[in-house]
């Protein structure tokens, strides 16, 4: 996909592209030592978003997922752009710098995202269990 294009990737696009997925442990460790006990653990891998939320969520539950809610990295946009690659792919296939997504009680989202943790989303019923995406994250 690299070689197609004229246009010369950043830089580190692929060094940034072989980086390990980094270990969420610490991320879950510090919600709990808020007192934010999650309910459910999905790691974007292969599949994204649309096949990892719904794998830890009862089948009446659907996830609307607020684009724009988070910094999507360079590395991302530059794929996304090079491969004119539509969100519902791209949302699909990678995880879009969103490596952990942690359910919790809508009580807690405050205390989440006053501690650095984004809060892009929330949990609803369905009768699909599906995740829609809402709005733009350009």
């Amino acid at each position: 996909m690299l070689d197609r294009h004229d246009d010369d990737p950043p830089d580190d696009l692929i060094e940034w592209l072989l980086t390990p997925h980094k270990s969420y442990l610490g991320e879950v460790d510090e919600l709990r030592a808020l007192g934010v006990e999650p309910k459910a653990l999905a790691h974007i891998t292969g599949g994204g978003f649309f096949e990892n939320i719904p794998r830890v969520l009862p089948d009446s539950i659907g996830a609307e997922i607020q684009l724009g809610t988070w910094d999507v990295p360079a590395g991302f946009r530059h794929l996304v752009d090079l491969g004119d690659v539509p969100d519902s792919e791209s949302f699909r296939t990678w995880n879009m710098g969103m490596g952990l997504i942690v359910a919790i009680d809508a009580d807690d989202a405050e205390a989440a995202s006053a501690s650095g943790h984004p809060v892009i989303g929330r949990l609803v019923e369905s009768d699909t269990g599906e995740v829609e995406l809402v709005g733009d994250w350009r």
